[in-house]
């Protein structure tokens, strides 16, 4: 007895090519063909290719980033994230002791001072902006100076997020305090 159901397989052609199958089965209810099932086979090969290279580009893509030092984001257009580099996740546990995951809202996370600094930098990004800006942070007992740059994501002219890199100068800022004062 088939029920309805779907099945992927792969099936050797004439010309010796394999192909990816769907295999639908669906039971027939009609009181002249009893116990009947009707079968449909859908090639899918290319799907199936294409699923195959969106995943090797995913995995290029997520070694790409996590092989930085500098922090790495994006978030969509409802402010949850859709990637955080590791160098992010483990700055971020170090800093406010949240563990980042996907889908996880970068708002809702924070103070409702921090909430409506971050929100007002990531809507001029969501307009279109390219927005560069310096932030404090403590880590530790040590003060640390961050330069961040949120970016627009864009796909088909269409604005769908909000790409973030965070980039640590704290050794750059004390170099220059001591330019500072020595000139002083």
């Amino acid at each position: 007895q088939f029920g309805t159901g779907s099945v992927e397989t792969k099936w050797k052609c004439k010309d010796g090519r394999i192909i990816d199958v769907l295999l639908n089965s669906t039971p027939l209810n009609l009181k002249e063909i009893s116990g009947g099932v009707t079968f449909t086979a859908l090639d899918i090969t290319q799907r199936k290719q294409i699923e195959e290279l969106i995943k090797e580009s995913e995995a290029n893509l997520n070694s790409m980033i996590n092989n930085r030092f500098e922090s790495i984001w994006s978030i969509d257009k409802y402010y949850n994230y859709i990637i955080t580099n590791n160098f992010f996740k483990e700055a971020y546990l170090r800093t406010f002791g949240i563990e980042l995951k996907k889908g996880m809202n970068a708002l809702n996370i924070l103070t409702p001072e921090l909430k409506e600094f971050w929100k007002s930098k990531y809507d001029k990004a969501s307009e279109g902006e390219n927005v560069v800006f310096e932030i404090t942070n403590l880590v530790g007992k040590e003060l640390h100076y961050y330069e961040v740059s949120l970016d627009p994501i864009i796909s088909d002219d269409k604005i769908i997020g909000v790409s973030g890199i965070s980039v640590d100068i704290t050794a750059r800022k004390q170099a220059e305090q001591i330019l500072k004062n020595s000139a002083a």
